[in-house]
């Protein structure tokens, strides 16, 4: 806090065959630096003496005073960075396991002794839980639906909105297609969820060699999104993850769900029907690809002022993501194989298929209007 401008922060555009050009910098005072508490705010890009003035540009920051969780996270990471680390090996590159290696493992037995001596049990993914690790490493099925029921212990809360909140938590999956090969000899689809609303994206843990994934409540699966309006979409998807830097995710199916639907501080428990598509001619006829199940409420600061936030335009907003990869991830989630914004044949034909359902409903419609109007008793 000795410099007069404490922080300055810099944005270039990266070339890797010559210098970076500079875009903008800003600097935050310790200040304003010591009194923030963890609130979004922007700050203009102004140029550094010397180079170009682009006149446009932001950045979006959220600052707080480091606690003592944080110092002490801080003070293990510095101490395991000195660790020695694993090289990860090819039997890695899919969701954490290669082809042999889900081939190896284990992942369901015969009780030998206990509660469940004789029964089947199975291998909780992604993880037994850090509290009961003996107790919790090998579940029977009806006690793995149980414990996927249980409340979520470790939620992330995300987004710039601020007239309510969506608590979202994935449960599972049932009847997902394999997407992997050799699954005669137990390598299936690796399993995770992603989900997209307004200005921000998140990701369930990777679920292995499954295609009924349960989310156990200790796994990353429970979201908080910071709502801007009601009106706008929640989009889950779920992939088989690859974890091949050179290879994409495999995109299984997508739902949309909207939000107007639903009540103040109500729990919902939803299952939803997965198709590769949103409302457009290939999804007629198509068989579900699996099904998601989640948990749901939504909490709303104000109603009134969050019913007429939609009857504003809505602002367009950008997520922003570090690979193609993720960028694919997150393509998929909101439009699926097939993006209806898109010129072409296909589309054009979608769209007036979607008006001649409308005719017909406008027929049945006025039909019951004029049999109403010369109705008599």
């Amino acid at each position: 806090f000795k410099s007069e401008d404490c922080l300055i922060f810099e944005v270039e555009d990266f070339d890797l065959g010559s210098s970076s050009t500079s875009l903008g910098a800003f600097n935050v005072s310790a200040k304003t630096l010591y009194h923030w508490n963890g609130e979004r705010r922007e700050f203009a890009l102004k140029s550094l003496l010397g180079e170009k003035d682009f006149g446009k540009g932001k950045v979006a920051l959220r600052v707080r005073r480091a606690t003592e969780d944080d110092i002490d996270f801080m003070e293990k990471y510095e101490r395991s960075k000195n660790k020695k680390r694993e090289v990860p090996t090819l039997l890695q590159l899919k969701g954490g396991k290669g082809t042999i290696a889900s081939v190896t493992t284990v992942y369901k037995k015969k009780a030998k002794e206990g509660p469940d001596q004789g029964k089947e049990i199975y291998l909780v993914r992604p993880g037994p839980d850090p509290k009961r690790k003996d107790s919790t490493t090998w579940l029977t099925k009806e006690k793995i639906e149980e414990e996927s029921m249980a409340e979520s212990r470790n939620w992330i809360d995300i987004g710039s909105g601020n007239l309510g909140k969506i608590f979202l938590e994935i449960i599972g999956c049932d009847g997902l297609p394999n997407m992997d090969t050799g699954g005669a000899f137990g390598n299936k689809t690796d399993a995770f969820v992603s989900i997209v609303h307004e200005d921000c994206m998140a990701r369930t843990d990777v679920i292995a060699d499954t295609l009924s994934p349960r989310f156990m409540p200790w796994s990353q699966r429970a979201f908080i999104f910071n709502m801007m309006r009601t009106s706008s979409q929640l989009f889950l998807a779920v992939f088989d993850s690859d974890s091949n830097p050179f290879s994409q995710h495999d995109f299984i199916g997508r739902v949309s769900v909207d939000l107007s639907n639903f009540r103040n501080n109500t729990v919902y428990i939803l299952i939803y029907n997965l198709y590769k598509t949103a409302k457009c001619e290939p999804r007629r006829g198509a068989a579900p690809l699996g099904s998601i199940k989640i948990r749901l409420r939504l909490e709303l600061e104000d109603e009134r002022t969050l019913l007429l936030s939609n009857f504003e335009l809505p602002a367009s907003v950008y997520v922003n993501v570090e690979s193609k990869k993720d960028f694919n991830v997150i393509h998929k989630t909101v439009v699926g194989n097939v993006d209806l914004k898109r010129y072409g044949l296909g589309n054009i034909n979608s769209y007036v298929n979607e008006l001649w359902s409308y005719l017909v409903v406008y027929y049945f419609l006025e039909d019951a209007f004029v049999g109403l109007l010369l109705w008599r008793g």
